[in-house]
């Protein structure tokens, strides 16, 4: 590809590439709005994050066309929650999932740099299902301090990444 990239787009990859990390991965839940999910993509690149992991559903199609405009990230679909926890603890990742329900930690009370996470977002509408709330190793929130109970998907992504 040398002819084809100027030196300063090829040092540009080079530094990108050199600031990814591989020690935090973002993950979805049937993420039901495929706008949402492609502006949580452009979020998780700024972060420098590679690997995001998404659980597929019945908007498939829709998801997976907003998901390809997000051409530097490594893409992984899973069938069911199931599948998603059992292929990242296969690959080393513990499992924060985030929840607003009872027994949900603050994200700032998780030791992120310990050990390798994947942050898990669940649907907007309908949050994390009952088997990812049952499988995941710990569950957290962002502490709210106003009248608001919960953020848009984009927003919580970019605010949990930067307490992360």
């Amino acid at each position: 590809l040398a002819p084809y990239v100027s030196p300063e787009r090829k040092a540009a990859f080079v530094k990108v590439a050199g600031q990814r990390t591989a020690h935090l991965r973002v993950a979805f839940e049937r993420p039901s709005n495929p706008a949402n999910a492609w502006a949580c993509l452009r979020t998780i690149d700024a972060f420098g994050v590679q690997d995001v992991d998404v659980v597929k559903d019945t908007l498939e199609a829709r998801m997976h066309a907003a998901m390809g405009a997000q051409k530097w990230l490594t893409l992984r679909e899973h069938d069911a929650p199931g599948d998603l926890v059992d292929a990242l603890h296969a690959a080393g990742y513990k499992v924060a999932a985030t929840d607003l329900g009872p027994g949900s930690r603050p994200i700032g009370d998780v030791d992120w740099a310990a050990e390798p996470y994947a942050l898990v977002f669940g649907n907007e509408e309908t949050g994390i299902s009952e088997d990812l709330r049952a499988r995941a190793d710990v569950r957290v929130h962002l502490p709210m301090r106003g009248l608001a109970e919960s953020l848009n998907l984009s927003v919580s992504v970019g605010a949990c990444l930067a307490h992360v």
